[in-house]
């Protein structure tokens, strides 16, 4: 029988006790590292840890559920009607049998193309109040000219606006955008400094 000496006793119960609460804080780690993991990995981020061990097979069930497509817009919606004839067989060239027409609607963007417009204003000076004076028109978005007589008007400034403080898109991709699909070039300073 071995006797212990009180010292001893202390610090292996405090020995014990860190122990415990390393082991503790190992499991802890161990799980942020995986949490960390989890949120790094490119693929399937909302996938389960521990998938169900007998799942039903993804998609609706035959027959149930509302199927809907697109429904085919108003006549007078319909802006140009396009005959494609088929005059004979494209492969062989001989004539038809059977024929049937067929009907496909395609809706679409419009070509958007900038509006453009030269104001052309006076400027003179008046004697009595000793001023120079200049006309201007209401949709001028400002009185500039020389190098910066060409500006940008107050719908795209608006869409820029939007674009930016709303969805967060940074001014170099809505210059990018602009110029895509609008055809208006614009410099991202410029939409900043507007």
């Amino acid at each position: 029988m071995t006797t212990e000496c009180p010292n001893c006793r202390t610090l292996r119960a405090r020995w014990e006790a860190v122990q415990a609460k390393l082991e503790e804080v190992q499991a802890k780690i161990a799980a942020l590292e995986a949490e960390l993991r989890r949120g790094r990995r490119q693929a399937a981020p909302f996938s389960r840890d521990d998938p169900k061990p007998n799942p039903k097979p993804p998609g609706r069930r035959r027959g149930k559920g509302l199927f809907t497509f697109r429904l085919v817009p108003p006549e007078e919606a319909i802006d140009e009607t396009i005959v494609v004839p088929l005059e004979a067989c494209p492969d062989c060239g001989g004539p038809l049998e059977d024929r049937a027409s067929h009907e496909q609607v395609q809706v679409d963007l419009p070509e958007v193309k900038p509006a453009v417009w030269r104001f052309r204003t006076e400027s003179g000076y008046g004697p009595r109040c000793r001023k120079r004076a200049r006309s201007r028109h209401p949709r001028q978005v400002s009185s500039a000219t020389g190098a910066a007589g060409v500006s940008v008007g107050p719908r795209a400034k608006a869409l820029a606006a939007e674009w930016k403080h709303r969805l967060g898109i940074p001014y170099r991709k809505i210059a990018e955008l602009l110029q895509t699909a609008f055809g208006l070039k614009v410099t991202a300073g410029g939409l900043c400094q507007a």
